[in-house]
Order: structure tokens, then sequence, then C-alpha cells
């Protein structure tokens, strides 16, 4: 039996719906349900497996292991996670860290007040594992320096600047302190236009959080 994760769903046909499962055996997948069979809700750990057909594999049974109590902004934020996932993920193809973050990242949600942290944290481990990983601690021409100031680029990584990015701040987050306001501005900055680099179009649910961030 397969784990795994609904990350979005959308109707087919009359009753059907195609599902976008992100499993730690195959990656993410599309999935056809048919009833009676369930429809799963998204922040469901699931149990189940499905038939491989000529266009798209039939879900034949699933159980819910955990469903994620997540409010307010956890909610925002979870949703945020997972819209990064189904437009960065490759299809079909095994990510077992990925997985692991993912949920990991839910039981974070899920029991925090602070969500700031963990979607921090998610956003530089994505990027990571797909090859676009931020080098806080090199900049171009050398190692960054706590004195120094920096601007970021997407292709060009950390350059020195008059003004910008201070290097002790860029070391910090380097090294997983995300523990000061300023740290998780910066983070936040900075990890915005590396995805924006790579995702093929604006995020949904980061308006929902600019808008709460705003309020």
């Amino acid at each position: 039996m397969k784990h795994w994760f609904l990350l979005r769903r959308q109707p087919v046909a009359e009753r059907d719906h195609l599902l976008d499962v992100f499993s730690a055996e195959e990656g993410l997948v599309p999935v056809r349900v048919s009833p009676p069979a369930r429809l799963p809700d998204l922040f469901e750990l699931c149990e189940g497996d499905w038939q491989t057909g000529r266009d798209w594999s039939r879900l034949k049974a699933s159980e819910v292991r955990k469903s994620f109590e997540l409010k307010e902004q956890s909610l925002i934020c979870a949703l945020y996670i997972t819209e990064l996932l189904v437009l960065l993920l490759p299809r079909s193809e095994p990510v077992p860290a990925l997985y692991r973050l993912y949920h990991q990242t839910l039981e974070g949600l899920e029991t925090t007040s602070s969500p700031e942290p963990w979607l921090r944290v998610f956003e530089q481990r994505l990027l990571l594992e797909l090859g676009y990983g931020v080098s806080w601690d090199q900049a171009q021409g050398g190692p960054v320096v706590k004195a120094a100031s920096y601007r970021y680029d997407a292709v060009a990584g950390f350059v020195e600047s008059e003004s910008g990015y201070p290097g002790a701040v860029l070391l910090d987050i380097g090294a997983g302190r995300l523990g000061s306001g300023q740290a998780l501005l910066v983070a936040r900055q900075v990890l915005r236009v590396a995805l924006d680099a790579v995702l093929p179009r604006s995020l949904v649910s980061r308006e929902l959080l600019d808008s709460r961030r705003s309020r």
C-alpha cells in the first residue's frame, strides 16, 4: 500500500475527479477516482493503491491515516507549500526527501503559532532538492563577509553592494539561525526571488499570505 497526500483535484467526466497525488513511492502522479470511492481532501495523510490505466491510474482503495487540523494563517501557509509542489515537482519521479519535508511541515504548521520559520525552511530545502539552492555563504568573487552588504540576483547569486542585505544576516540564515525578525524578512525576500525564477506562474496562495501580512 502506498502513502500519499492529495495536492490538487479537478472534476472530469460527470462524476469522476482527477487527483494530483504526491506519494512517497512514486512522487507526483495523476490518479482518477470514481464513485463509490471516497474523494480525498487536502492535508490528509492517506494509505491506498491505484491501478495503472491507459490514460490515468485509477484509485482502488484509500484510507485516511491522519487529518491535519490547520486554521487561519497556518491553513494559508499549507496551501502555499502545496501550490509550490504542484508547480515545481517533476511528474512520476520519486522524491522521498521532499515527501518527508511536506509531511514534517504540515505537522509543524498544525502545532505552531509562528508559521513563518516553517515556510522559510520548506522553501530553502525545496529549492535545494530541485537543484536551485541558495548559497548563503558564497558571493560573486568569494565568501560572504559579515561586515559587507549584498544584493541578490537569481542568476548571479549574492553580489557585494553598497547597500543591501547584511552579510552577517546571510550567514545566520545559511546556518539555520532564523530566530530574528530580520533573518526571516531577508530569507523571505531572497527566496521569493529564487522561486520566481523557476515558477511557471504567480502563486494564488502567496497573494493570500501577502494580504494577511498587510493587515
